[in-house]
């Protein structure tokens, strides 16, 4: 799907086992594990900076664990996705109920949120470095995040 929909981009697929049907001129299928920050570090090193990230397990501490290795080889302008949030409902994913600790995937999204909108409040010598989404879309089930420098709204026009 992700070779059809970009033409001309290089895909990567990342899963813990190998799945050698997944295969195309621009397609590379990458064993891994999605929880491994020294080896997530190692492969973007390799292939850096990413135009488009789109997080796959459903594993609330995965989810953190590669949010917090790729997002910063994504290149600025370019999009971190998130998927499945709703396992942050379920325990069987990491998940809790009530949702919202840092144990999930929606209270890291929650802290980004309050970020986006730090300048508002801070000093400029307090507002978040550029590694900071500067948009954040979040539907049912996704969410989509763009990298920019979080306080690029906040100045005047």
């Amino acid at each position: 799907m992700w070779q059809r929909y970009f033409p001309r981009g290089l895909v990567y697929g990342l899963g813990i086992f190998a799945k050698p049907g997944v295969t195309g001129p621009r397609i590379r299928a990458v064993v891994g594990d999605q929880n491994g920050p020294a080896f997530l570090r190692e492969l973007a090193e390799q292939e850096e900076p990413f135009d488009i990230v789109d997080d796959g397990s459903h594993v609330n501490e995965h989810v953190r664990a590669s949010y917090e290795t790729l997002f910063p080889y994504v290149r600025p302008g370019g999009f971190y996705v998130i998927e499945d949030l709703h396992t942050a409902y379920w325990p069987e994913s990491g998940g809790e109920m009530p949702p919202g600790s840092s144990a999930t995937t929606t209270g890291p999204l929650k802290d980004l949120i309050d970020d986006l909108h730090r300048c508002e409040l801070a000093e400029d010598d307090e507002l978040p470095a550029g590694n900071h989404p500067s948009d954040i879309s979040i539907y049912h089930n996704p969410a989509v995040l763009r990298k920019g420098i979080a306080h690029e709204r906040c100045i005047p026009a």
